[in-house]
């Protein structure tokens, strides 16, 4: 009796019960970043993303708790996996958006995290990329505020970013 309880407490939860629990853990991660508590929600998040259930969102919600929470690194990280993603390019524009508000806000040139480099280009190049793949006011804005700014970073081809502006601000290409 007591090995079958035993392997009753040692059985990995079954694929319905991680989906389960990864929806639990996102919600708790979502509802303790409402609250500012960024530590928990933190960790809530990647025990959510522990079970391989947690889905896109997840890692959208996870670049922005990471970004608070001072990983830097593994919020770009989380950005590239919405990026790389061929299922969404709502969750890809996210990925970009996302990227876009950590570099801005990171006061470096740029940023290294598990082998790989993020922030060599501008956040205005990355809201560009939001915005071409789903345009939104979100995107239109960050631009617009890039370009409104005193002094305008913007990228390195000018006249792309110009000719994107020109759209953004027309709704026509010119």
């Amino acid at each position: 009796a007591e090995a079958g309880r035993s392997a009753g407490l040692l059985r990995l939860p079954s694929e319905e019960e991680l989906s389960k629990m990864a929806q639990a853990m996102t919600i708790a991660a979502q509802t303790a970043y409402r609250r500012n508590d960024i530590r928990a929600a933190y960790q809530s998040m990647r025990n959510a993303l522990q079970t391989g259930r947690a889905g896109l969102r997840a890692y959208s919600d996870l670049s922005l708790i990471a970004h608070k929470a001072g990983h830097p690194g593994e919020a770009l990280e989380a950005t590239q996996l919405l990026i790389e993603n061929k299922e969404s390019p709502a969750m890809a524009a996210t990925g970009w958006f996302n990227r876009g508000l950590i570099c801005s806000e990171a006061n470096r040139p740029w940023i290294f995290h598990n082998g790989r480099s993020y922030c060599q280009e501008t956040p205005l190049y990355a809201f560009l990329r939001a915005w071409s793949l789903v345009p939104s006011d979100a995107a239109r804005k960050k631009v617009q505020e890039t370009f409104d700014a005193p002094s305008p970073t913007v990228c390195s081809k000018e006249t792309s970013a110009r000719k994107y502006y020109a759209v953004l601000a027309n709704g026509v290409e010119g």
